[in-house]
């Protein structure tokens, strides 16, 4: 199940906190996918009071980009990982923005639709260290893909919090809520230490 806020639909944080609450923790899920529909680009104060209020992962829904800075604005905002919008030219995706995004984001963070059915598209997706959200009901294929994945622990690290290949949720016990947690404050301050490495050395160049 996926769970996905539009920001442009917004109109209260509070209220917006309270469908989190409800429609994501209570029924036992771990992460959201945020959608910035809106002008805003720096929406860093945004996710971080998501952080404050509930130890949940938060992947940037979105298409994919046509430039290495809006992945950039992506990672900035304190995204925890992408999740990639359906795009039916897969194989005229430029791939070095791809690999970038896998030099920003951990393995297993990146996610991206795919309505195919094309084993060989899989195995590519997989091979850039992209997980594939399988739209269609190809149930062979989605086998497939759990099978591809579940060999490589670097893919599957953070598939137990955010289960976008399985059709049920998971059920999470307290050992897996600690986990989840340190995944998080791991993640968290890895981003901020890379985000300061990079505002040190524009300073220190005088940009």
């Amino acid at each position: 199940m996926e769970i996905k806020f539009r920001m442009s639909e917004i109109k209260s944080f509070s209220e917006f906190l309270t469908d989190i609450e409800n429609k994501v923790v209570k029924n036992g899920f771990s992460f959201i996918i945020l959608i910035n529909d809106t002008q805003k680009r720096d929406i860093r104060e945004f996710v971080q009071e998501i952080k404050n209020h509930f130890d949940i992962f938060i992947l940037e829904g979105a298409y994919i980009p046509s430039s290495k800075k809006q992945v950039e604005n992506c990672f900035f905002n304190g995204f925890h990982g992408t999740y990639y919008l359906d795009k039916k030219e897969i194989l005229n995706i430029d791939e070095e923005i791809l690999k970038y995004t896998s030099l920003l984001f951990p393995k297993g963070s990146i996610f991206l639709e795919y309505s195919g059915s094309d084993r060989t598209i899989v195995d590519k997706i997989l091979k850039m260290d992209y997980i594939p959200v399988i739209k269609s009901c190809d149930l062979e294929l989605l086998d497939y893909t759990r099978m591809k994945i579940k060999k490589s622990k670097k893919l599957s690290r953070y598939l137990k919090y955010v289960p976008l290949l399985e059709q049920i949720k998971c059920e999470y016990r307290m050992g897996d809520k600690l986990k989840r947690k340190v995944i998080l404050e791991t993640d968290n301050l890895r981003q901020k230490l890379m985000i300061k490495n990079v505002d040190d050395s524009f300073n220190s160049s005088g940009l």
